[in-house]
C-alpha cells in the first residue's frame, strides 16, 4: 500500500512537470508568433495580411491543442489525487485493523497465561491429594 501510494505520487509529480513544461511550450510558442508578427511587419512593412493571418491561425490552433493537452494532464491530476486520499484511508483502516488484531492477541495470551497458571496449580493440587489418598490408604491397612 506504500508502494502503490509512492507510485501515485510520482504519477502526480510528473504531471505536475508535464503541465509545466507545456505551459512553458505554450509561452515560448507565444513569443515566437510575436516575433514572427514583428519582424514580418518590419521586412514587409505590414504587407502579406493573409500570410500573418494564417500563421497566427496556426499559432492559435497550437496554443488551444497544448491548453487541452494541459486540461488533460489536470484532470488525471485530479484522479491521481482522488486515488492516494482512497488510497490513505483504505491505509488508516487497515491499521486501525492492526491494532485492534494486537490488542486482541494480546488479550488471547494472557488468557492463555493465566489458564495454564491453574492448571498447573490444578495439577499441583490433584498430586497433593493424590499423595493424601495414599497416605491414609497406608494408615488404614
Amino acid at each position: 500500500s506504500n508502494k502503490e501510494m509512492d507510485e501515485l505520487n510520482q504519477s502526480i509529480q510528473g504531471l505536475l512537470k508535464e503541465k509545466e513544461e507545456l505551459e512553458s511550450q505554450v509561452a515560448e510558442l507565444q513569443r515566437v508568433a510575436q516575433k514572427r508578427s514583428k519582424r514580418r511587419d518590419l521586412i514587409e512593412g505590414r504587407g502579406d495580411d493573409l500570410t500573418a493571418e494564417l500563421e497566427l491561425e496556426n499559432s492559435i490552433q497550437c496554443h488551444e491543442s497544448i491548453m487541452d493537452e494541459i486540461e488533460c494532464v489536470e484532470k488525471t491530476l485530479l484522479k491521481r489525487r482522488a486515488e492516494l486520499r482512497e488510497a490513505d484511508c483504505l491505509l488508516a483502516e487497515a491499521e486501525t485493523e492492526l491494532e485492534n488484531t494486537r490488542g486482541k492477541t494480546k488479550e488471547t495470551i494472557q488468557k492463555y497465561n493465566t489458564t495454564k497458571q491453574h492448571l498447573s496449580c490444578t495439577e499441583k493440587e490433584a498430586e497433593e491429594l493424590e499423595r493424601r489418598t495414599q497416605e491414609m490408604a497406608v494408615r488404614l491397612v
